[in-house]
């Protein structure tokens, strides 16, 4: 007998009585998208952010947020690659909080990125004299 549940951490389901390959693609890091007002976020915890970001512009504890920042990495007017921050939130008194939301690892608590991030993150907290919070 076909059990259900192993069929499905095997990456098959059920579909018009046939058993197939589930082509949706899983996250390498185990996140799950979420939609939330139309936006899709990469993570819950990115989806909770910006529910929490709302939150605090409709109390009057923030001015105003902006959502998947667009910076342009650019060097010696060569384009070099596009960095997309998750938030930008601007305070009150205008100063400005620049934060990317990622998993940390249960074990060393230390934050989930990669290489590319990781330089990418240097290179436009050099470009334009900002620095970017991991949360």
């Amino acid at each position: 007998m076909i059990n259900l549940s192993d069929l499905k951490k095997s990456g098959f389901t059920i579909k018009d009585g046939k058993i197939v390959k589930d082509i949706a693609k899983k996250s390498k890091y185990g996140n799950s998208k979420i939609e939330i007002d139309g936006f899709i976020f990469d993570s819950t915890k990115e989806g909770n952010e910006y529910s929490k970001l709302k939150l605090l512009k409709k109390s009057g504890e923030i001015k105003d947020f902006e959502i998947q920042v667009k910076f342009d990495i650019r060097i010696n007017e060569i384009h070099i690659a596009n960095y997309f921050l998750d938030f930008l939130v601007i305070n009150n008194d205008g100063s400005k909080e620049y934060i990317d939301v990622k998993g940390q690892d249960k074990k060393t608590k230390k934050w989930i990125t990669t290489d590319v991030f990781q330089l990418k993150k240097k290179l436009v907290e050099a470009i334009y004299k900002i620095k970017i919070k991991i949360i």
